[in-house]
Formats: structure tokens, sequence, C-alpha cells
């Protein structure tokens, strides 16, 4: 997600405060998620639920701020595939904690910053520098340590999902950040999900399989991983012209750790002393890419 950089007027305090409180609640939402799932609900009715909620909400704010939602038509086809990179997202990473633990989802999740930075590289925008490489190689390696031990029993359809639902962002973050940074974000992010709805909505009316959480537990959840989303989207927005994309980059690394640190306290999950040494190696890569990326002018 790409914005204008922070001006003479920008509020760095309270604009990496939005940042670290959104990156609190986007940590919060696979085990929120998690809870809807043990609660009798189904990943397609937690994701159509979130998309209906973010589509409401934001469009009832962006006629409060009174923004203009028309797009010019390279922004209109823009809005389109990007939005078919969100709904990769939202349903991948949302789906696969009901195959995978949280903590590893996240882990797979989470190496997206890595895959912008390939992606990157092989379109000419940024060179393959030692560090960028350095980083790659140790993200896999922790992968490796993470998954490794756990490959023959860990269902391997939350393996793939967690992985598609982070090649979709790498590739909206790539291919959408420079539309998005000549755009109203909000406008653009309100058609993206609309959009993400609209293809989802229809899927599911087809497929089936939109089932309600049968227990307290479960609208907990449902709640939650809703409500966590939608205040993470808007804090994000807010923080965007207060500090800037990079800024709110670095910060936004605290989000996996987070995750992992939920799904130990709320749902048990436990990591061995391999797993946790192959995710300190997942985060510092990516830290040390983010960080990188900070100090080019």
């Amino acid at each position: 997600m790409a914005g204008p950089p922070a001006g003479k007027g920008s509020r760095p305090l309270l604009g990496s405060g939005l940042v670290c409180f959104s990156a609190l609640l986007w940590g919060f939402i696979t085990t929120f998620s998690r809870l809807a799932y043990e609660g009798g609900a189904t990943p397609h009715f937690v994701v159509l639920v979130r998309f209906v909620a973010f589509v409401a909400i934001i469009g009832l704010l962006i006629v409060v701020l009174r923004r203009s939602v028309r797009l010019d038509r390279p922004q209109f086809v823009a809005s389109l595939w990007m939005g078919l990179a969100i709904f990769g997202m939202s349903f991948g990473y949302l789906s696969s904690v009901a195959y995978i633990p949280v903590s590893l989802a996240a882990m797979i999740f989470y190496t997206y910053p890595l895959q912008v930075g390939v992606l990157s590289s092989l379109l000419g925008r940024e060179k393959m520098t030692w560090t960028k490489a350095g980083a790659l190689v140790a993200a896999f390696a922790g992968l490796a340590l993470a998954i490794g031990p756990e490959i023959s029993v860990l269902d391997p359809r939350g393996l793939a999902l967690a992985t598609f639902a982070s090649v979709s962002i790498a590739v909206f973050t790539t291919f959408g950040g420079p539309i998005l940074a000549r755009s109203d974000t909000l406008v653009m992010n309100f058609y993206v999900n609309l959009w993400s709805l609209a293809g989802f909505g229809a899927f599911v009316a087809i497929a089936g399989d939109a089932v309600v959480p049968e227990s307290a537990l479960g609208a907990i959840g449902l709640g939650g991983a809703t409500a966590c989303y939608l205040l993470a989207s808007i804090a994000i927005f807010a923080a965007l012209p207060m500090i800037g994309a990079v800024r709110v980059a670095v910060l936004s690394n605290i989000e996996p750790l987070v995750s992992v640190a939920a799904a130990a306290v709320i749902l048990g999950e436990r990591l061995t002393s391999g797993q946790i040494a192959g995710a300190a190696l997942v985060m510092a890569a990516i830290l040390a890419v983010t960080i990188a990326g900070r100090r080019r002018p």
C-alpha cells in the first residue's frame, strides 16, 4: 500500500502509534479466524463477511469524507486485477489457518516483502544487492527449519493456501504500488474490495459452503477477525500521510511477531526450538530488506 511522503505537517508520534496499532490488529486476525472455524464457521463465510463489512464501512467513510469515487480508465482496469489479488490474499491466508498452525501460516505469508524485492529486481526497478540476496537465503533457510521436521504431518492445503496468499499480496504490492501512489488509496481500496466481494459472492452462491458460526466462541472469532481488519485498514489510511509509506513498512514488521504470540497465548500453539530459530531467521531477513529499502534515496 502506497501513500504520500511525510511532509512538514506530519505527526510522527501519532502516525507511528497508528501503524503499531494496525500491526497489532493484523496480527490477531488469523487467530480470531481460527476461533471462528473452531466455532463452526467455514473459511468461505469468514472471508465473505470480511469483504461485506469492508465495503459497507469504508463506503460510508468515503461518503462522510466527501471523497470523489470517480476512477479514470487505467485506475478502473487496475482495480479489477488488484481486486483479484486481494481476494487471493484474503482467501488464501484466512483459509490456510484451518489446516496448519497460525504461526506457520504467518511465517509463510510474511515472506511477501522478499518476493517484492525479487520481482522489483526482475523488473529492473531495483538492483539485487548483497543484502537482499542474503536475506532471501536466510528466509528460505528459516522456513526450512520451521517446516522441515513436520512436513510429513502438515496438511499440504494449508501450505499451498498460505503460499498463494503471500504471492498474491506480493504481486499486489509490486504492481499496485505505483498505481496507488497516484490515486486516493481509500477510494481505490474500496473498489478493490468491492470487486473482490462481487466475485467471491458469486463463487459462494454457486459453490455454497458459507456456514455461520454455531457457538459463541465462533461468533467472537468472526467478529474479532472482521473488526481487526476494518480498524487496521482505517488506521493505516490515517497513518500514511503522517509518516509516509517507508516508515509504515518498517513498523509493520511487528505483524508476524504478534501473529505468532497471539497463536501461542490464545490457541496454545507452541513452537519447537528449531521453529523458533527458523522464525527468527525469517523475521530478521524481512527486517533487513525493509531497512535497506529505507536507506535508499
